[in-house]
């Protein structure tokens, strides 16, 4: 397959010095189709997008070169790296996977068939010597990396699978968190509201160090039948079936530990399961429309809804955060930075936004500046970098600390209004810096669950939502990749 330069050129602007923001900088991407899917390289050389077009861009944040390549027939619904960041993976509308080596250097990629239909997800293992992937075929294959073989090919759940998770993929912040300055921090008067509420309330501890186990090679799969099944990758086995939901089961997040396997419901609901003893300890009932996304990092716990609310635990602590108007509309992504510092929120009112994971306020709302609705969102792995697509087809990424690195024109985009200015530690300490203003926007309003579920696309009309029934598997309003929305 032909490999060529992308004929768009990265763009930078510079924020109006009166928003006092001229530390960070936004680079665009532009592609005819809608970004899928996005990931960064875990050494942080490269980003890989995929498209409803079936193509596939890479972008390296050093040198600023673009390579496009058409990959499959149809959309493309997932893409991932290797751990070593050696290879790309991708998986699309066609039933097929593909791999190729990260640097591009070869245009031809090696194409794994099996799947009778759409592919929705595809996920390396922790160690890299396995990736799994589920399809609308109702089954989930495991595939050896070296080889290329299809070692395994479980046939568990009776609808379409929508999400797989990998155990073990948790990284130890402490010994890997990036020697990097503080985020210079700035909210306007209209994300004033954002960050107030109620009081947290308490609960009991999830105790995931009671439930320590040694089985690192676990897999665990979410489908439309409403059901979570785990499985043992090093023995080919099912461990369990994890029955409990009401509701189609959106996303899935293992603790770093393998101890705790959280998933995400159209139920309303967050269920937390020990995966290898095959039950459920915890529902939470917290959110009032279908959950969307689920993150798990540390010992915090975060989801977002259809209707752009938040909700957030610390399962070590059992101190719940009450539930935030975030967005006004859908979340579709929610990712932590590599020290676990701050939460970055992604969502179809085409915003992301960045929160403090100590006092659980807003530092930055970001805004990508096509208005389009964002699809995916991730982390650079240094977690100087946020990188969002939208369906309009941007990549966007703001650089956070591009003061530190470059002497380019820098800017952000972010909402007007009061730019009071934070200084954060690592260690959670905030000392105030100076203020600018500039006119306030409207504050935005969280639409009704029933507005959010009528929200076009930015292509047009919204398809229906995912029949709760687990005999039917329709059309998705989210897209089962990672959660995301259409």
């Amino acid at each position: 397959m032909p490999t060529s330069e992308s004929s768009s050129t990265p763009t930078s602007a510079t924020a109006s010095s009166s928003m006092d923001v001229s530390n960070l900088r936004r680079l665009e991407l532009k592609h005819s189709g809608s970004v899928t899917s996005i990931r960064f390289a875990p050494d942080g050389t490269s980003v890989v997008a995929g498209f409803s077009t079936g193509d596939v861009l890479q972008w390296s944040p050093q040198t600023e070169v673009v390579r496009t390549t058409r990959r499959h027939t149809g959309a493309v619904h997932s893409v991932d790296f290797s751990p070593d960041s050696k290879h790309c993976i991708s998986a699309g509308a066609d039933g097929t996977i593909q791999r190729w080596a990260s640097r591009m250097q070869d245009a031809d990629a090696k194409v794994f068939n099996g799947h009778l239909k759409t592919v929705w997800m595809v996920r390396y293992s922790a160690d890299g010597t396995w990736f799994a992937s589920c399809s609308a075929d109702s089954s989930v294959r495991v595939w050896n990396a070296g080889t290329g073989a299809c070692v395994c090919v479980f046939k568990e759940h009776s609808a379409t699978v929508t999400h797989i998770a990998c155990g073990g993929v948790g990284v130890d912040a402490s010994s890997t968190a990036p020697d990097t300055p503080p985020i210079s921090r700035s909210v306007s008067d209209e994300d004033a509201a954002v960050t107030s509420g109620a009081h947290p309330r308490r609960h009991r501890r999830l105790r995931s160090d009671s439930f320590r186990n040694d089985t690192e090679q676990l897999l665990a799969s979410a489908s439309w039948d409403n059901s979570v099944v785990v499985y043992d990758v090093g023995n080919k086995t099912t461990l369990h079936r994890l029955d409990g939901h009401m509701g189609n089961v959106t996303c899935l997040a293992f603790s770093k530990d393998n101890a705790l396997l959280v998933s995400a419901s159209t139920d309303c609901t967050l269920r937390v399961w020990h995966p290898t003893q095959g039950h459920c300890f915890e529902v939470f009932q917290d959110h009032a429309a279908d959950v969307t996304h689920v993150a798990l990092q540390d010992s915090h716990l975060v989801s977002g809804d259809a209707d752009g609310n938040v909700w957030r635990m610390n399962i070590m602590t059992g101190k719940i955060f009450p539930v935030r108007s975030a967005h006004g509309d859908a979340v579709t992504s929610i990712a932590f930075s590599p020290d676990t510092s701050v939460i970055a929120t992604a969502s179809r009112d085409a915003s992301v936004g960045l929160w403090d994971v100590l006092s659980d306020e807003l530092i930055y709302r970001l805004k990508v500046p096509d208005g389009s609705e964002i699809a995916s969102m991730c982390f650079s792995p240094d977690g100087t970098k946020v990188v969002a697509g939208t369906k309009a087809g941007n990549t966007v990424v703001w650089d956070l600390y591009a003061d530190q690195h470059t002497s380019k024109p820098l800017t952000r985009s972010g909402s007007r209004g009061s730019a009071k200015k934070l200084q954060a530690t690592r260690s959670g300490r905030r000392s105030s810096s100076s203020t600018s203003v500039s006119p306030a926007s409207p504050s935005p309003t969280s639409p009704t669950r029933a507005q959010s579920a009528r929200r076009p696309s930015a292509s047009g009309s919204s398809p229906p939502r995912p029949s709760r029934s687990a005999t039917s598997s329709p059309t998705p309003a989210w897209s089962p990749v990672e959660g995301q929305f259409y």
